[in-house]
C-alpha cells in the first residue's frame, strides 16, 4: 500500500513541511496552501492530541488512491479537466517514523496509533465521502477531497527527494522536473 500527497505546484525542494513550518521556508508556498482554509479557519487551531500540536503542525497524507478519489468525482457530477493535472507524492508508508505518525478519522476527529500494516483497511473511499461530492456538486461547491476520510498525519518533515510522482490515474512521472518546476 501507499500513502499519497497532493503536490501543489511549482513544488520548490525535496521536503514535505507542515503548513506552520513552511510560513519560514517558503512563504509564497505557504500563503497559497493556507487560501485553503478560507471559510475553515477554525479548522488551523484544532488541537491533534497525540502530538500537543495544531492541524498545521502536522503533514497530511492520504491512504487513497487518487484514482479512486477521481473516479467518485467524476460519478457526482464534477467534470473532468485538461488543466487539472494534478500529481501526487507516492510514499511508503514504512518510510514514516511510527512514534509521529498517527490515523485521524473524520469527521469525529478520532485518533489512532500508526501502523503502516494498517494502511490497506484505510484505502476504500467512504460512501459517505461520495455522498458529500454528490451534495457539494449540486450545491455548485468545489468538494474538499478527503472529507469524511481517513487521514495519516505526519508530525515533522517529509524528505521526498526519492519519492515517486503520480498523476491522478497512477503513471508514475518520469520528469519530477514538470513538478519541481526547474
Amino acid at each position: 500500500m501507499t500513502l499519497y500527497h497532493l503536490i501543489h505546484r511549482p513544488f520548490l525542494g525535496t521536503t514535505l513541511y507542515p503548513l506552520t513550518r513552511l510560513r519560514y521556508v517558503d512563504r509564497a508556498r505557504f500563503d497559497h496552501q493556507n487560501e485553503k482554509y478560507k471559510g475553515r479557519e477554525a479548522l488551523r487551531s484544532y488541537g491533534i492530541e497525540a502530538f500537543d500540536c495544531l492541524w498545521n503542525d502536522v503533514v497530511h497524507l492520504s491512504p487513497i488512491h487518487p484514482k479512486d478519489i477521481f473516479a467518485a468525482l467524476e460519478q457526482a457530477g464534477y467534470p473532468p479537466s485538461a488543466k487539472r493535472r494534478p500529481y501526487f507524492f507516492a510514499i511508503d508508508p514504512e518510510m514514516l517514523d511510527s512514534h509521529r505518525t498517527i490515523f485521524f478519522h473524520t469527521p469525529h476527529g478520532r485518533e489512532e496509533k500508526y501502523d503502516p500494516r494498517k494502511v490497506a483497511e484505510y484505502s476504500v473511499l467512504a460512501d459517505a465521502t461520495r455522498q458529500y461530492y454528490r451534495e457539494a456538486i449540486a450545491r455548485k461547491e468545489r468538494p474538499l477531497l478527503w472529507n469524511f476520510t481517513t487521514h495519516v498525519l505526519h508530525h515533522g518533515e517529509i524528505d521526498v527527494s526519492t519519492v515517486p510522482i503520480i498523476d491522478r490515474h497512477g503513471a508514475i512521472l518520469e520528469e519530477r522536473a514538470k513538478v519541481f518546476g526547474t
